[in-house]
């Protein structure tokens, strides 16, 4: 039994591998600078067929959000940080200072842009 389960597993994991590869070609046009419609023709005229090819154009579209929600949570991090720390200097000094106005409105609003930002990307929109 434990030997089935293994097999099936490694066999599970060789076709994920062999699909990996298969997706070299899409990954090349993708880095390439190439749009998805224009890999979607280029692939169509290498000769793909249709479910490959929708696989295909499936798999970019996956690698392009991904980098996109990769952008998106860095700069929800350096949001997130500029806002505690434009709340925690603010704070600690005596509001008739133009450094505590700098540290109120200058840090927490780019935290809060940067927040904004980074939610768009992760989100898609």
């Amino acid at each position: 039994m434990f030997s089935v389960d293994f097999a099936t597993c490694f066999n599970q994991f060789y076709s994920m591998e062999l699909n990996t590869n298969n997706f070299d070609q899409s990954k090349k046009l993708l880095e390439a600078g190439l749009s998805v419609a224009q890999i979607e023709n280029e692939l169509k005229v290498q000769g793909l067929a249709e479910d490959e090819l929708l696989d295909h154009i499936k798999h970019i579209k996956s690698l392009i959000y991904l980098k996109q929600r990769s952008i998106g949570f860095k700069c929800l991090t350096i949001g997130a940080l500029l806002c505690v720390a434009g709340c925690l200097l603010t704070f600690m000094h005596d509001y008739s200072s133009m450094y505590a106005a700098f540290t109120l409105y200058g840090l927490t609003i780019a935290g809060t842009c940067l927040v904004l930002g980074g939610l768009a990307y992760v989100l898609g929109i």
